[in-house]
């Protein structure tokens, strides 16, 4: 659902810099590479979800270095605990920034980033017309 600037309902205005619909192609490059060097549209994209207000902004938890991560989501008050997302626990940070990623993604643009599609869009062997 749209607002009247085109935004999607629940988005900041400038979610028209990177587009009022979302755009697979960048989650798919963020799925192949959650660390590291990404596109320009990515980077964009990134900034956009990245520069949410704190309060309820998910973030990674590492719990014990280099084996457990956790999901976790800030508030708006100073020094306050991170509140811990129910159980769900990775077993490595690309893993858990996806899950960031997907929850901010959705919480930007109002609607679940489709991982189907963004599966489809990374397999190697698959052609543009297979991925429509």
């Amino acid at each position: 659902m749209a607002t009247g600037n085109g935004a999607p309902t629940g988005a900041p205005a400038s979610a028209l810099s990177v587009g009022p619909t979302p755009d697979l192609e960048l989650a798919a490059e963020f799925r192949r590479t959650p660390l590291g060097h990404h596109s320009d549209g990515l980077v964009r994209l990134l900034r956009l979800l990245r520069s949410e207000p704190l309060d309820g902004k998910h973030v990674v938890v590492c719990v014990q270095p280099f084996r457990k991560y956790r999901l976790g989501r800030l508030t708006a008050r100073r020094g306050a605990p991170i509140e811990m997302i129910s159980d769900l626990v990775f077993d490595s940070p690309a893993a858990a920034e996806w899950a960031v990623f997907a929850r901010r993604w959705e919480r930007y643009f109002g609607e679940p980033v489709d991982e189907d599609a963004v599966a489809r869009t990374n397999q190697p062997s698959a052609t543009p017309d297979e991925r429509a």
